[in-house]
């Protein structure tokens, strides 16, 4: 009898990467990598995250000079920021809590008052907006707030655009998503005893 083929295993983006934090020593999944099972974010530029980033958060009131390879997305940051108000919320910590078993935490893009409401913005400069990974993300945000006594009334995704246009993108408070990634993640991570599978 021939070797069998050898089976792949878990995407590596649900058992390693960058998307990890510590909790009481513990190594515990991000919320980007508990949403890996619907893709990675695409790659974005640091300078361009950090630029948008900053601004989003309030530094640098008035215009921030952007980077160079940044100048083709500051019109449609800049226009963002002049059509709402935010009034971020800073978090010196990641959020952290546990769901479904799972310990995990995170930092959202954007925590505070977007046009007078509470909310959560996930924004991304990527020519699609991959909306079930981005509605999981803000669900999983919105657990952490949660756990933390942080209740947000709203939850967007914000794509910005280098020809100076952006979209929202509303997202509902429906938790499926996240459920989904967080049994995965379980799944994943069960142990067996020896000999046996579960």
């Amino acid at each position: 009898m021939g070797k069998s083929p050898e089976r792949p295993g878990p995407p590596s983006s649900l058992t390693s990467g960058p998307y990890t934090y510590r909790i009481d020593g513990e190594a515990v999944p991000g919320v980007t990598r508990l949403a890996a099972i619907f893709g990675l974010p695409p790659e974005q530029d640091d300078a361009l995250r950090t630029y948008i980033g900053r601004r989003l958060s309030g530094a640098g009131r008035g215009r921030l000079p952007p980077p160079g390879d940044c100048r083709p997305w500051a019109g449609s940051v800049e226009r963002f920021l002049s059509e709402h108000r935010l009034v971020p919320i800073p978090l010196n910590v990641p959020l952290r809590c546990e769901a479904r078993g799972v310990r995990f935490a995170g930092t959202p893009d954007f925590l505070g008052s977007f046009d007078g409401h509470l909310s959560i913005l996930e924004w991304t400069c990527a020519s699609r907006m991959q909306k079930t990974m981005t509605g999981a993300r803000l669900s999983g945000y919105w657990e952490l707030c949660a756990a933390n006594d942080i209740f947000p009334e709203a939850l967007y995704g914000v794509q910005f655009l280098p020809d100076g246009v952006y979209r929202i993108y509303p997202a509902g408070m429906k938790a499926d998503d996240l459920f989904l990634c967080l049994d995965v993640y379980r799944a994943v991570h069960r142990k067996h005893p020896e000999g046996a599978i579960q």
